[in-house]
């Protein structure tokens, strides 16, 4: 997994269409003896639920 910060290069990146996608799960991050990791919590079929959002790319613009 890579993490970039958004900014005047990279800014399309960003430009998905406004479409549901499924949450069937979490990440749950960590901070162990100073180093990050993460697990995966995937949630029972009933649990599953969509969502769709839409953001302005110029907020998180840096």
């Amino acid at each position: 997994m890579e993490i970039k910060v958004i900014d005047e290069a990279n800014k399309e990146d960003i430009q998905l269409p406004n479409e549901a996608f499924p949450l069937f799960g979490k990440l749950v991050p960590t901070l162990v003896n100073g180093q990050w990791g993460y697990s995966e919590e995937l949630f029972e079929d009933h649990d599953v639920t969509s969502m769709s959002f839409r953001m302005s790319s110029t907020f998180f613009l840096k």
